[in-house]
């Protein structure tokens, strides 16, 4: 039976009592979800170790996961499951995506037309002080607390979204500070072999996006945000998102999570946006990541 308690922090619950070898039960998944829509990060503790295919099959139950085999064209341990990892193949390239120094405050499959719902991460090999961070902020009291000026310029607007792009490479420069010496290693070390989902294209979305179960807003901007509908001025757009993120950027509203070897962390992924830490230390970590689809 899977039990529930806040962390001391903004937002979070440590889960316990989860069996990985056994589907959940319909009272556990009900107290999953009801920790998601409360506390929107999950962080189940305590279980042994999971494989790829246990934690698929607890995606499955959550929803239907995005297919990471066919969305970045390297290998994975299942269907659904994508290798984030630093760790290198016999070529010095990352097993994985971007596994490697920090990453700026994104939101999954945001750059699809299909955003994702809720998002899995499990520490498969970590540090013992976990590597690097991972930190959570939650959007949807960013999106109930917007000063006037800001909510008058966002409300029923229509946002861009993009893997990559000039405002967000800004955005990710304004948010970490890392050495470009150590940024361009990194760089060299990527898996050539990654095709990233959505290159190139934009897509649309509302800036006040619905979670679909508990129907609450969020405030729908990340480092892929792109632009918005009826601002033609690059700079006037760039400004929006930035204030945006600054508003919603905040210690009160975030959580930083600490990996332990085993963990498995679901969030919403509608009603947060998550980053990866300066890592503290450089050595092996992979984590296993799935998404759910919207809605």
């Amino acid at each position: 039976m899977i039990r529930t308690e806040p962390l001391d922090a903004p937002l979070g619950s440590l889960a316990s009592g989860w069996d990985p070898g056994a589907p959940l039960s319909d009272d556990d998944l009900a107290t999953l979800r009801q920790a998601l829509a409360d506390r929107l990060v999950v962080v189940l503790r305590g279980q042994r170790e999971c494989d790829a295919e246990e934690l698929a099959a607890l995606a499955h139950q959550l929803g239907e996961p995005f297919p990471a085999d066919e969305l970045y064209n390297i290998p994975t341990e299942t269907p659904e499951v994508l290798a984030v990892s630093n760790e290198l193949n016999d070529d010095g390239h990352e097993i994985g995506t971007a596994g490697s120094g920090p990453l700026p405050w994104h939101t999954d499959y945001a750059f699809l037309d299909t955003i994702a719902r809720e998002s899995l991460l499990n520490a498969q090999r970590v540090p013992s002080d976990g590597g690097a961070d991972t930190s959570f902020c939650d959007m949807y009291t960013a999106y109930e607390t917007l000063p006037d000026h800001l909510s008058k310029k966002l409300a029923g607007r229509t946002g861009r979204y993009t893997i990559t792009s000039e405002n967000n490479t800004r955005l990710r420069q304004n948010h970490h500070d890392e050495d470009p010496a150590a940024a361009a290693a990194r760089r060299m070390q990527a898996n050539p072999d990654i095709i990233y989902p959505g290159s190139g294209e934009v897509v649309e979305h509302p800036v006040e996006m619905p979670h679909p179960d508990t129907g609450r807003v969020a405030l729908y901007v990340s480092s892929f945000s792109c632009g918005f509908d009826g601002i033609d001025d690059p700079e006037e757009a760039f400004a929006l998102t930035q204030a945006a993120m600054d508003h919603a950027i905040v210690p009160e509203h975030t959580y930083t999570h600490r990996w332990r070897q085993g963990d498995v962390v679901i969030f919403d992924t509608v009603g947060t946006v998550h980053r990866r830490e300066m890592p503290h230390n450089p050595g092996p970590r992979s984590l296993r990541q799935l998404s759910i689809k919207y809605p």
